[in-house]
């Protein structure tokens, strides 16, 4: 079970790479995997692949709060990966956030 403040937020992302394309995106997200852990509020961030699609990808990612997540979202490395993997995305970005629920 993981314990996180109430007031975190999880990602999830998901993207399918076009058809030749899915180590590129791969490559892409792996880049920024160690400086996003770094960042202030990140509790968890990791890359996650299909195992019956190796073309479609999962972020799984934890902040701290919403505060957070707008920084990471505003760092210059992040926006550069959104124009890394524009093309070569089959279709677009999906990401959805979700608030634990306390019992």
């Amino acid at each position: 079970m993981l314990n996180a403040p109430t007031s975190s937020i999880r990602v999830i992302a998901r993207a399918t790479a076009k058809a030749g394309e899915s180590e590129s995106l791969k490559h892409a997200f792996l880049e920024i995997v160690e400086r996003v852990r770094q960042e202030d509020g990140c509790l968890g961030y990791q890359l996650h692949v299909d195992h019956g699609n190796d073309h479609r990808f999962v972020m799984v990612e934890i902040w701290q709060d919403a505060d957070a997540l707008t920084r990471h979202a505003q760092t210059a490395y992040f926006q550069q990966l959104l124009k890394t993997i524009e093309p070569l995305l089959a279709e677009s970005l999906q990401v959805e956030q979700f608030s634990p629920i306390e019992l």
